[in-house]
């Protein structure tokens, strides 16, 4: 068994004219991460980037999805795997 959020959480912030959404959810498996995130670009079309990472189990993936390399997916996937959650998709 492993430790995963209830639910989803939201945090927004702006920072210098750009606004900054931090979404997380407890995600049950690999698809479901998956669609989980085309959910959230196509709720959110105009973003400019929508960086993630999930980890469920042995099973991780991130992206920086055009943000310089490492400065998006790496950092949400160390955070991710510091806090001990398991099932998340951020």
């Amino acid at each position: 068994m492993y430790t995963t959020l209830e639910t989803e959480s939201r945090h927004s912030t702006v920072l210098k004219n750009s606004q900054f959404l931090a979404l997380a959810a407890p995600v049950s498996g690999v698809e479901i991460a998956l669609l989980w995130l085309e959910t959230i670009k196509t709720h959110y079309p105009d973003s400019s980037h929508v960086c993630w990472a999930y980890k469920i189990g042995n099973a991780y993936r991130f992206s920086d999805d055009g943000e310089p390399s490492g400065t998006a997916g790496t950092p949400t996937h160390h955070n991710s795997e510091l806090s001990g959650l398991d099932g998340v998709g951020i």
